[in-house]
């Protein structure tokens, strides 16, 4: 069964047990995977299933360079700072009402390619050097959160 034809849960069910084939799982899973677990739990829990789930999902498919710190919470901040103010029910009313997200390239509004590239960047928390007033809003408990996981 193809992944778009999934129920919310049934494909997160399908994430967490990596059945997901690498090649298929593009940006709008992710997007779609993050929006699922940020509706069902409290901030801090869903930041903590993304992560691991990803970590989880690059080394079931042997991919360890997979997981990348700040893009990963940087799209976990942007699709939560979407959703609190689209109230969306589901995935496809919140991803319509939001399209920039569906743009991969978007991050690269906030973060030069350098800076995002960086191993800094790929290990831990790096700040938007570009529009930063723009940027997802991060707050300073959201910020010590990032050190914990």
């Amino acid at each position: 069964m193809h992944r778009d034809a999934l129920t919310d849960i049934e494909f997160l069910d399908a994430f967490e047990r990596c059945e997901i084939p690498n090649h298929a799982f593009r940006h709008i899973d992710h997007l779609r995977m993050c929006f699922l677990y940020l509706s069902l739990n409290p901030f801090e829990q869903a930041g903590e299933k993304i992560v691991s789930g990803i970590q989880r999902f690059a080394e079931f498919h042997r991919v360890p360079k997979l997981y990348h710190h700040t893009i990963t919470w940087f799209w976990i901040y942007a699709v939560d700072a979407c959703r609190k103010r689209t109230h969306a029910e589901n995935f496809s009313g919140f991803i319509e009402q939001n399209p920039n997200l569906k743009n991969k390239d978007y991050i690269f509004e906030f973060y030069s390619k350098e800076l995002l590239l960086s191993e800094k960047a790929r290990q831990g928390w790096v700040d938007p050097e570009l529009k930063k007033e723009d940027s997802p809003r991060i707050t300073q408990r959201a910020r010590s959160n990032l050190l914990i996981l």
